[in-house]
């Protein structure tokens, strides 16, 4: 029984590795079943035993595909024995490197987007969109609540308005790595992420920055 329950579950991934390409390299509206099971290896009727429609397809691959990448930016970031500031930048380097390797994939997120606006989509998609944004807002927020607690970051820190500003400019930024590839995401990005932390360090009395010139 847990052997037919692992096959299916290898099955179910497959399916969703071929919806993954199909959906990248076709766009969501031209794709179908067909060309998702031929990639597959598996008859058109296998695909619909495990998702209903081409729309739940679509779901499931958003979801595993969030998912994913939120987990492999954790996995570089350690969770204890750097500073917040050192956390912020290697979150940075992560995306970054996160973004390379699949930017193969990447036309997937203008799926998405389209799809979050079509009437018969939106519901989903914006309660998926609201979530993941959210998650990855507080994430941010938890490092900069650590660097507060440690005297790192100033007191005053307007953590959640900062962490949405953190998420909104990455997630711009990359959109304008796909439209012109001549600009550097890692000497943009880490740029970035050095002027953040300067600007997030905490004050000492007479307005000199920890660790830094007087402002």
């Amino acid at each position: 029984m847990a052997r037919r329950s692992a096959d299916r579950d290898k099955r179910g991934a497959e399916i969703l590795d071929a919806a993954t390409a199909v959906f990248a390299r076709h766009g969501y509206a031209a794709a179908t079943v067909e060309a998702v099971a031929e990639r597959a290896g598996v008859a058109k009727g296998t695909v619909y035993q495990y998702f209903k429609s081409k729309e739940e397809l679509l779901f499931a691959v958003f979801d595993r595909w969030t998912a994913r990448y939120f987990a492999a930016l954790r996995s570089k970031v350690p969770a204890a024995g750097v500073s917040a500031g050192e956390q912020i930048q290697l979150l940075v380097r992560a995306a970054v490197e996160s973004v390379g390797e699949v930017q193969e994939l990447y036309p997937l997120t203008f799926e998405f987007w389209a799809a979050s606006s079509s009437l018969e989509m939106r519901g989903h998609f914006v309660v998926q969109f609201r979530s993941m944004y959210q998650l990855f807002r507080d994430y941010v927020a938890g490092i900069l609540r650590r660097g507060i607690k440690a005297g790192e970051f100033a007191p005053d820190l307007d953590v959640e308005a900062v962490a949405a500003m953190f998420v909104g400019a990455l997630d711009g930024f990359f959109l304008q790595v796909w439209f012109d590839p001549q600009l550097d995401p890692e000497k943009t990005c880490m740029s970035f992420a050095e002027v953040l932390i300067r600007g997030l360090r905490s004050r000492e009395p007479g307005g000199r920055r920890q660790g830094g010139n007087r402002a």
